[in-house]
């Protein structure tokens, strides 16, 4: 009885360790290099020690997150502007686009989360921008004064953006915005009544439909960096 428990023993300690060994050199050649794999066919213990590092291998040990999400969320941004912008590469933007979503898709799933939050909020940012300003456009058609309008979304917005590392792409569109207003109200002194209402007609109707161009583009870029919907 003890030599069949005995041999029991080997036979399973035996497979345990060639086990470990496969499984170290599998593991070698997947998640460390071609090199790492060669050294634990040649090198025993090697193979053994990657077979048992599987169980707690982290791909992700070495980086700084403090650095690699802001770096991240500009990525996304960028992805964003070119995807609404005339005249892009759109087969090396898909091909950059595909990259940066296989990479994504293995991070840890608050680093994820965190992205996608705040790709969402940026969106949302942008549009809540593009609404205040058709609506300054429509209350300025309806006889009032023109004036910039800022709902208390977009302030509110803007604040909550500070969490995503965004200050110098927020700067930049209210920059746009500013420069799009200043030359708005320059046009308009330079205008006569009659001429200026249709001009003004003309643009509030095609900014609508470039809003939505551009909300098209953001969702399809937003799920091609997530795989799933905004």
């Amino acid at each position: 009885m003890k030599d069949k428990l005995s041999d029991f023993l080997s036979i399973s300690t035996y497979f345990i360790f060639i086990g470990l060994f496969l499984l170290g050199i599998f593991h070698s050649f997947h998640r460390h290099s071609a090199s790492d794999g060669v050294i634990g066919i040649v090198f025993f213990p090697w193979g053994m020690y990657r077979g048992l590092e599987f169980w707690w291998h982290d791909d992700h040990a070495d980086v700084v997150w403090e650095k690699r999400l802001p770096s991240d969320m500009q990525t996304c941004i960028y992805f964003l502007s070119e995807a609404t912008t005339e005249g892009a590469n759109k087969f090396e933007l898909n091909n950059n686009l595909e990259e940066f979503s296989n990479r994504v898709s293995k991070y840890p799933k608050d680093k994820r989360e965190y992205l996608i939050k705040g790709v969402r909020k940026y969106i949302e940012f942008s549009n809540s921008v593009q609404t205040d300003l058709k609506t300054s456009l429509e209350e300025y058609l309806e006889g009032e004064k023109f004036q910039w309008i800022t709902s208390s979304k977009t302030e509110k917005l803007e604040v909550e953006l500070r969490e995503y590392y965004l200050y110098k792409d927020i700067e930049l569109l209210n920059r746009a915005f500013d420069e799009f207003k200043d030359r708005f109200v320059q046009d308009l002194a330079e205008m006569n009544d009659e001429i200026e209402k249709q001009r003004i007609e003309a643009m509030n109707t095609n900014y609508g439909l470039l809003k939505d161009l551009q909300q098209k583009e953001y969702l399809r870029t937003f799920e091609n960096i997530f795989n799933e919907e905004l």
